[in-house]
Formats: C-alpha cells, structure tokens, sequence
C-alpha cells in the first residue's frame, strides 16, 4: 500500500494492525503521510521483554520465530531488548510458517542452557511448538506476546489436551507458559471509555475485544479527532493535525494513545499477565479455553516504542 499507493496518490494513510515495527521504523515505509495507531512487535518486546529481565529470574534466553517479517521483528526486538537488559541470547532461529518438528530444536535450547524461550509465531505454529514443549521434559519458560482468540482458542485446546480437564490455574502456572505481553486485551484495562467499548463491541459481535481491536478503534478515534480538530477532510490538513496528536477516546483510557512526531507510531501503554482458564463470567463472549489473567505490570506509553534515536530507527520525517 505505501510503495504503490500512499506515495502515488499522497493521500495519508492509516496503517492497519500489521504488526511488523518497520512499518513505522524504516526508511522504506517511514513516510510523513503513513500513521498507525495499532501496536507493534517492537512495544511487545520493550515491555513484556523488559518485565522478563528485571522482574524474573531469567538470564539467557533462546529466540525463535517465523521466517517473514512478523517472525523478524519478534525476534530482532527482544534480541535487542533482552541483551540491553542484561540477559544473553543464546541463539536465534527462524523456521517457515507451519513448522511442526520442534522436538529437535527445543532440545538445542535445552542444551544450550536456556532459562526462556521466546515463540514469535502465529496460529499456524505456535500449537505444534506448545504441543512439543508441554510433551517434553524441559526446564526453561517460554514467553512472548499474547494473540488473537482464535490462537487463543487453539493454544487452549492444545493445554487441555496436554494437561487434561478440568484446566485449572496450578495446570497452567506448573507449565512453564508465560509471562505475555498484552497489546490490548479486554479485561487488561479499567476505566469508562473501555467499559462502554467492551459492552458495546460484545452486543454487536458477540465476543469481547481482544489484540487488535484497541488499536484500530483508536485510528478511527483520531481521524474523527482530526477532522474536527482541523475543520477540514483535505488530506493534507488531516494528516497536519494528526502529527503529535494525543487520542482523547481510547480504550486505554482517555488520552491514551499519542502520535510520535519523528515516526507518526502512536505509543500506548501495554500491559503484561499470565494465563488464566476462562471464567464463567467471559465464557460466552471469549470461545477459549484460556484468557488474560489480571496484569501483572502495566507499561507506561512512554517506555514501549522504539526511541527516535535507537539504533533500530531509521525514520526521521
């Protein structure tokens, strides 16, 4: 969209939840007229990545992801993060999406000594990956960012499988799974504007928010904010008054969401929990057999983007 549309037809554009950090990092794709609002691999990593390495015991870790940009950045982010923090990295592997042979790798993290491991998958692995490690007979963690209810629900059937029914939360908490980063999941955030969105989103869907759906309310939420702002739908006066622009209705909270001038990234707080089996209360709503449990820590925005002069930013509009 940016190479053969944006940058044609100059007209600002409102990146969707693609959660690659280059997006808004790179020189290719860093554009004054490109914004996003969702979240990114890179705030995943700088907050669950620096929770892990300050408030755990965890000091060498081994990274895995997909082979394509999701998987990259996942592990270029916490590579970067972890290592800043203290805690060696082991060694890093990307495999193709669907990779189902992960008794030998594992136990190369295994052997290497591992305390963690970080999985920077989707849907389309991370069931064969948890299957494997909960099969096994390993002494690391492993951590990262929690998805969609779809995963959700098939990592679910994954733990049940693997650990039996009822799954309670000693299954959970002896299975070596977590701490994970939330972008946004519905029950991480307590305020009016989050109440009335999880209530007015579960009466149309009927199923409550969960990673995306904080993000791209909010890109809604600062168009509208922009066009009352600037008087005007011209492209170019709405992309003026979304530069820097701090979201006042957000489901983080009012104000909770603010466009960084030198990458048009919008920063956001981000929180960290463990698994929880869902409760009765959710279960209609959230089709899983595991949810988000109560945040363990909440990152404040201004600690979860990548700083304008990190050596991982290449934008400088």
């Amino acid at each position: 969209m940016i190479d053969t549309v944006v940058d044609t037809a100059d007209v600002p554009f409102m990146a969707g939840p693609a959660a690659s950090a280059g997006i808004s990092s790179n020189e290719g794709t860093c554009s004054d007229i490109v914004f996003r609002a969702s979240e990114n691999t890179a705030m995943d990593a700088r907050s669950g990545g620096k929770y892990v390495a300050q408030e755990t015991d965890i000091s060498s870790v081994y990274l895995f992801g997909a082979d394509y940009s999701f998987g990259r950045a996942v592990v270029n982010n916490y590579e970067e993060v972890l290592s800043n923090n203290g805690v060696e990295i082991l060694d890093k592997r990307f495999v193709p999406q669907g990779y189902s042979e992960w008794e030998g790798l594992l136990d190369n993290a295994e052997e290497a000594g591992a305390d963690g491991v970080v999985g920077g998958f989707t849907v389309a692995t991370l069931p064969a990956m948890f299957t494997s490690y909960l099969q096994g007979d390993y002494s690391y963690s492993v951590f990262g960012g929690l998805a969609t209810r779809i995963t959700n629900a098939v990592v679910g059937q994954t733990l049940q499988q693997a650990l039996g029914e009822p799954l309670t939360q000693e299954k959970i908490d002896n299975s070596g799974l977590g701490p994970f980063t939330t972008r946004y999941h519905w029950n991480q955030y307590d305020n009016e504007i989050n109440s009335t969105f999880v209530e007015d989103y579960t009466n149309a869907y009927g199923t409550v928010p969960d990673l995306f759906s904080s993000g791209t309310f909010t890109a809604a939420s600062a168009i509208v904010q922009a066009v009352n702002s600037a008087g005007s739908t011209s492209g170019s006066d709405v992309a003026e008054a979304l530069r820097g622009m701090t979201v006042t209705d957000t489901p983080k909270g009012e104000d909770g969401y603010t466009f960084q001038e030198y990458n048009n990234q919008a920063r956001s707080a981000m929180t960290v929990a463990n698994l929880a089996p869902t409760s009765d209360e959710w279960s209609d709503n959230w089709q899983a057999a595991i949810q988000p449990g109560e945040p363990l820590a909440t990152i404040g925005k201004d600690e979860t983007t990548i700083p304008a002069d990190a050596p991982g930013m290449n934008c400088s509009l």
